[in-house]
């Protein structure tokens, strides 16, 4: 990797961004925030999917070249491998099937454990294609508290996901009490500490909450948290939405209060 390469590609990004109307056009098109656009251009940091390095590609002939002779690899995967497209804005009729005939045929006392890890399987597979680093936990308000259930993750987090059975950090305990959706795209940014009962805390960018719904009614939800900065774009945001309508099926009606 060359310096001047390196100087080139952010050069040709600056020279793109020439308004904050235009930077803000290009953050909605390479999938990231205004904030993360700033830090390339100053060299703070670099692309970190590459997903975000085709898209920046995508932005003009000159930034082609440059992001094709500074990432080779981001492109060259492009073909070589063929994971469930994350531009997919609707789930798999198939695995739609597969779920709800979990839900009718499946004992009870098994259930809950099964659809959750069927869902969860397909998500880290859509969401995550690159298997960068994501995680998902089911968590209740209890108290002051919040309990950790059932999880799940890829990459970093795949056989280890937390480490204690309770998470007590105010902002986090707070918006799964709120039982509202939350989508922190940098906890750096927001000066957010990552909670310290996951696993490689150190390593989450960016961390989101969708709660479980019922008959209007809210059952705890899940904590998604990843490795990369500006994860929760709104394609993902609605795909997290119909994946946690299918997700609730997992639990009872007593769960939902």
């Amino acid at each position: 990797m060359s310096h001047l390469s390196d100087l080139s590609w952010r050069e040709a990004l600056k020279e793109l961004c020439d308004s904050p109307q235009k930077k803000q056009e290009i953050a909605e098109k390479v999938g990231s925030s205004v904030r993360t656009i700033d830090r390339w251009i100053s060299g703070e940091t670099v692309p970190q999917r590459q997903e975000s390095i085709r898209n920046l590609a995508a932005l003009s002939d000159e930034l082609d070249d440059l992001l094709h002779e500074q990432w080779p690899e981001a492109f060259e995967t492009r073909t070589a491998r063929v994971p469930l497209p994350i531009e997919r804005a609707t789930l798999p009729e198939e695995f739609m099937r597969r779920v709800l005939h979990s839900y009718a045929h499946t004992a009870r006392k098994v259930q809950r454990w099964t659809i959750f890890r069927l869902v969860c399987s397909q998500m880290l597979a859509h969401l995550d294609p690159e298997r960068a680093g994501l995680m998902i936990v089911y968590v209740r308000h209890q108290i002051d508290a919040l309990r950790l259930f059932e999880r799940a993750g890829s990459s970093i987090w795949a056989t280890r996901q937390v480490l204690s059975e309770s998470c007590s950090e105010p902002w986090i305990v707070q918006a799964v009490n709120d039982s509202r959706p939350l989508f922190v795209q940098s906890l750096s940014d927001a000066s957010l500490p990552p909670p310290s009962c996951f696993a490689n805390a150190d390593r989450i960018q960016s961390l989101g909450f969708f709660p479980l719904y019922r008959s209007g009614c809210a059952g705890g939800g899940i904590i998604i948290v990843s490795a990369t900065p500006d994860f929760f774009t709104p394609l993902r945001q609605s795909l997290l939405e119909e994946y946690c309508h299918l997700l609730a099926l997992a639990f009872r009606d007593t769960d939902f209060q």
